[in-house]
């Protein structure tokens, strides 16, 4: 446990969230008195009697939870929302996505995705990429959906400590992203010109820690 701290969260990833769901529900049945026996399976059924259903956030809500929040389950499950896709296998819907963005003249060079939640060390992508989408969304009809969705520096979400107690604080909007030896951030930002800028910062293989490189990074967007 951390020094001076009475409690902490422990995050941890979700391998099988299918399995943990049925866990879930059959946990709920049993505490309402409901007896159930086996074991939680997986199989693929046709059409049954509707015993009831939950009716989720808006997708708005769920992608601010999302970039807010980095919750890589999300992320991972509207890759399936990826439409043109040959089928809904991941690879698929994967070259989907990439034919998508090309067919709106983003310069994919050099962009190579494994998965929706960019937990996959085999990503690799530019920070060229990400500025090129941020100014084409910054032109669409759902260009303050976007910004509504981001964290904001010195404020809220992932971004809460970026730049805290400075001149930062509210000037960025964005999302950052992070593992061991990954740290990046990505999103507008207000110049000091007032000037509104895309930007994309992503770094790799360095020795300080995560909180030495926020920092660092804080100071140079203080520069711009």
């Amino acid at each position: 446990m951390p020094q001076f701290r009475k409690s902490f969260v422990v995050k941890g990833a979700m391998p099988n969230p299918t399995i943990t769901f049925g866990e879930a529900v059959k946990n709920a049945l049993q505490k309402q008195g409901v007896q159930v026996t086996g074991k939680v399976k997986i199989n693929s059924v046709g059409i049954q009697e509707v015993l009831g259903y939950i009716q989720s956030p808006t997708l708005k809500e769920i992608i601010t939870k999302t970039n807010q929040h980095s919750v890589n389950l999300f992320a991972e499950a509207m890759l399936h929302l990826v439409k043109k896709s040959k089928s809904n296998q991941r690879e698929d819907l994967l070259e989907a996505l990439v034919e998508f963005w090309k067919n709106k003249g983003v310069n994919t060079d050099g962009l190579y995705l494994h998965d929706g939640s960019g937990l996959s060390h085999f990503n690799a992508m530019n920070s060229a990429f990400f500025t090129e989408i941020l100014r084409y969304m910054a032109q669409t009809k759902v260009a303050g959906a976007l910004k509504e969705s981001l964290a904001v520096s010195g404020k809220s979400g992932t971004l809460k400590y970026l730049g805290k107690n400075t001149n930062l604080v509210g000037k960025v909007q964005g999302k950052s992203g992070s593992m061991q030896q990954v740290c990046s951030y990505v999103g507008y930002m207000t110049t000091q010109k007032g000037e509104k800028v895309a930007f994309a910062i992503l770094l790799n293989n360095f020795s300080n820690s995560h909180s030495q490189i926020r920092k660092k990074i804080a100071k140079m967007l203080l520069k711009w």
